[in-house]
Protein backbone atom coordinates (compact mmCIF):
# COMPACT_ATOMS: atom_id res chain seq x y z
CA UNK A 1 0.00 0.00 0.00
CA UNK A 2 2.84 2.13 0.67
CA UNK A 3 3.69 4.50 -2.47
CA UNK A 4 0.14 3.76 -4.01
CA UNK A 5 -2.55 6.70 -5.21
CA UNK A 6 -5.11 7.72 -3.56
CA UNK A 7 -7.12 6.60 -6.45
CA UNK A 8 -5.23 3.21 -6.64
CA UNK A 9 -6.06 2.86 -3.13
CA UNK A 10 -10.42 3.60 -3.70
CA UNK A 11 -9.74 1.13 -6.42
CA UNK A 12 -8.59 -1.59 -4.34
CA UNK A 13 -11.22 -0.40 -1.85
CA UNK A 14 -13.94 -0.94 -4.26
CA UNK A 15 -12.77 -4.36 -5.75
CA UNK A 16 -12.30 -6.06 -1.90
CA UNK A 17 -15.48 -4.85 -0.81
CA UNK A 18 -17.18 -6.12 -3.92
CA UNK A 19 -15.89 -9.60 -3.38
CA UNK A 20 -16.52 -9.26 0.49
CA UNK A 21 -20.22 -8.36 -0.10
CA UNK A 22 -20.65 -11.31 -2.76
CA UNK A 23 -18.93 -13.69 -1.08
CA UNK A 24 -20.96 -12.60 1.95
CA UNK A 25 -19.18 -14.75 4.76
CA UNK A 26 -16.18 -14.54 7.25
CA UNK A 27 -13.23 -14.07 5.55
CA UNK A 28 -11.65 -17.32 8.13
CA UNK A 29 -13.67 -19.54 6.26
CA UNK A 30 -13.27 -18.08 2.64
CA UNK A 31 -12.03 -21.19 0.35
CA UNK A 32 -10.38 -20.76 -3.30
CA UNK A 33 -13.85 -21.63 -4.93
CA UNK A 34 -15.42 -18.87 -3.37
CA UNK A 35 -12.90 -16.35 -5.04
CA UNK A 36 -12.75 -18.36 -8.11
CA UNK A 37 -16.86 -18.04 -8.48
CA UNK A 38 -16.75 -14.42 -8.10
CA UNK A 39 -14.05 -13.62 -10.32
CA UNK A 40 -16.27 -15.76 -12.71
CA UNK A 41 -19.32 -13.97 -12.49
CA UNK A 42 -17.38 -10.40 -12.44
CA UNK A 43 -15.99 -11.05 -15.35
CA UNK A 44 -19.30 -12.32 -16.73
CA UNK A 45 -21.09 -8.99 -15.24
CA UNK A 46 -19.06 -6.84 -16.28
CA UNK A 47 -17.69 -7.93 -19.70
CA UNK A 48 -14.18 -7.33 -19.01
CA UNK A 49 -10.94 -8.88 -20.57
CA UNK A 50 -8.38 -11.43 -18.55
CA UNK A 51 -5.78 -8.77 -17.79
CA UNK A 52 -8.60 -6.93 -15.61
CA UNK A 53 -9.99 -9.90 -13.84
CA UNK A 54 -5.94 -11.35 -12.70
CA UNK A 55 -5.65 -7.63 -11.38
CA UNK A 56 -8.50 -8.38 -9.02
CA UNK A 57 -7.52 -11.86 -8.24
CA UNK A 58 -4.20 -10.07 -7.26
CA UNK A 59 -5.47 -7.88 -5.30
CA UNK A 60 -7.98 -10.30 -3.05
CA UNK A 61 -4.98 -12.47 -2.72
CA UNK A 62 -2.67 -9.80 -1.47
CA UNK A 63 -5.11 -8.88 0.73
CA UNK A 64 -5.52 -12.23 2.31
CA UNK A 65 -2.23 -12.53 2.53
CA UNK A 66 -2.04 -9.70 4.31
CA UNK A 67 -4.94 -11.34 7.02
CA UNK A 68 -2.76 -14.42 6.72
CA UNK A 69 0.51 -12.72 8.03
CA UNK A 70 -1.22 -10.57 10.16
CA UNK A 71 -2.57 -13.58 12.27
CA UNK A 72 -6.55 -12.78 11.61
CA UNK A 73 -6.41 -15.92 9.50
CA UNK A 74 -5.51 -19.08 9.88
CA UNK A 75 -4.39 -20.07 6.46
CA UNK A 76 -4.44 -18.01 2.57
CA UNK A 77 -6.66 -21.02 1.36
CA UNK A 78 -7.33 -18.24 -1.62
CA UNK A 79 -3.75 -18.89 -2.92
CA UNK A 80 -4.57 -22.12 -4.64
CA UNK A 81 -5.59 -19.73 -7.66
CA UNK A 82 -3.17 -19.23 -10.44
CA UNK A 83 -2.31 -16.58 -12.65
CA UNK A 84 -5.34 -15.71 -15.10
CA UNK A 85 -3.61 -15.94 -18.81
CA UNK A 86 -3.35 -13.12 -21.22
CA UNK A 87 -3.78 -12.88 -24.95
CA UNK A 88 -0.32 -11.68 -25.75
CA UNK A 89 -0.40 -9.06 -28.37
CA UNK A 90 2.40 -8.52 -30.93
CA UNK A 91 3.45 -5.10 -31.64
CA UNK A 92 3.96 -4.13 -35.37
CA UNK A 93 7.44 -3.36 -36.37
CA UNK A 94 7.75 -0.50 -38.64
CA UNK A 95 10.31 -1.23 -42.12
CA UNK A 96 12.56 0.57 -43.23
CA UNK A 97 10.69 1.69 -45.83
CA UNK A 98 7.71 3.03 -43.27
CA UNK A 99 10.65 4.84 -41.63
CA UNK A 100 11.82 6.47 -45.07
CA UNK A 101 7.90 7.38 -45.80
CA UNK A 102 8.01 9.11 -42.17
CA UNK A 103 11.09 10.75 -42.74
CA UNK A 104 10.41 11.97 -46.60
CA UNK A 105 6.79 13.62 -44.89
CA UNK A 106 8.50 15.36 -42.34
CA UNK A 107 7.58 19.20 -42.87
CA UNK A 108 10.47 20.62 -40.93
CA UNK A 109 13.62 19.72 -38.95
CA UNK A 110 11.96 19.45 -35.64
CA UNK A 111 9.81 16.47 -36.85
CA UNK A 112 12.24 14.67 -38.50
CA UNK A 113 14.63 15.16 -35.69
CA UNK A 114 11.65 13.76 -33.00
CA UNK A 115 11.71 10.81 -36.14
CA UNK A 116 15.00 9.73 -36.11
CA UNK A 117 14.99 10.04 -32.43
CA UNK A 118 12.39 7.56 -31.91
CA UNK A 119 13.67 5.19 -34.88
CA UNK A 120 17.33 5.22 -33.03
CA UNK A 121 15.98 4.51 -29.54
CA UNK A 122 13.48 2.01 -31.18
CA UNK A 123 16.52 0.00 -32.58
CA UNK A 124 18.39 -0.41 -29.85
CA UNK A 125 15.91 -1.99 -27.44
Amino acid sequence: MEGCSQITLSNYKYDLDMFINKVNKDLRIVISDDARKFLLDHQEKIHCNNATIDNIRRIILCFINFLEIEEYIVKNQVKKIHQIRKEQLIKETYSDEMIEKLRINCNNIRDLSIIDIWYSCRRIS
